[in-house]
């Protein structure tokens, strides 16, 4: 569970903090361990403006940002008003989740409530989907990861990063990390490796350690 801080609420307000359901780590990692075994590839992706899909419970304002055209107009300071979820607003993950929730489950996933609220298996085109806020993995065989990337941008705009194969010239660096953990499968050898030695490096320039 991911909380989401939302600045403009009083802080009294019970709904000031906001949870969102994101993928376990342990999750992911069977996932991925699936698809070694099964020799599948996964894939991974980005939701792009992913809240902005979203409409709010009810409309909210915000200010121009300082020095835009719009700031102010005759001497009184103006403000935008959003009928859809922004970044940073304490119900935007929540909000966000449950949308994508339903548009898979309209799909033909069942949620594995039991296992994990942010995993999803279709029990008939064989495909596991995780999703961590707007962060997206899925495993299939290669027709249904069609298939799942024609039906998810109906919805949605995403951008698609690769895959996590070693040696496969579909994946990069971004695709083999998901939420910060470094994942790669050697499916020839049936051997799936994670690392988070991109995390420790960024640690290490930021408190400049030996």
């Amino acid at each position: 569970v991911r909380w989401a801080y939302d600045e403009s609420r009083d802080p009294n307000d019970d709904g000031a903090e906001q949870f969102a359901g994101v993928l376990r780590t342990q999750t992911s990692r069977l996932l991925n361990l699936k698809a070694c075994r099964l020799k599948r590839r996964v894939i991974r992706g980005d939701l792009v403006s992913a809240f902005l899909h979203i409409v709010a419970d009810k409309p909210f304002y915000t200010r121009f940002p300082k020095g835009h055209p719009d700031e102010f107009k005759n001497g009184v300071r103006q403000a935008m008003k959003w009928t859809k979820l922004l970044y940073g607003k304490g119900t935007a993950s929540r909000g966000l989740w449950h949308d994508f929730a339903a548009t898979l489950m309209s799909l033909g996933f069942v949620q594995q409530r039991e296992v994990d609220m942010c995993l999803f298996i279709h029990p008939t085109r064989d495909i596991d989907f995780g999703l961590y806020v707007d962060d997206l993995e899925a495993s299939a065989s290669d027709e249904q990861l069609e298939w799942l990337m024609k039906m998810i941008q109906q919805r949605y705009e995403v951008k698609w990063l690769g895959y996590n194969t070693k040696d496969c010239p579909e994946s990069n660096e971004k695709s083999k990390t998901f939420v910060g953990i470094r994942t790669e499968i050697d499916h020839a050898r049936q051997i799936m490796t994670q690392d988070q030695t991109q995390l420790i490096q960024k640690s290490a320039e930021k408190f400049k350690w030996d």
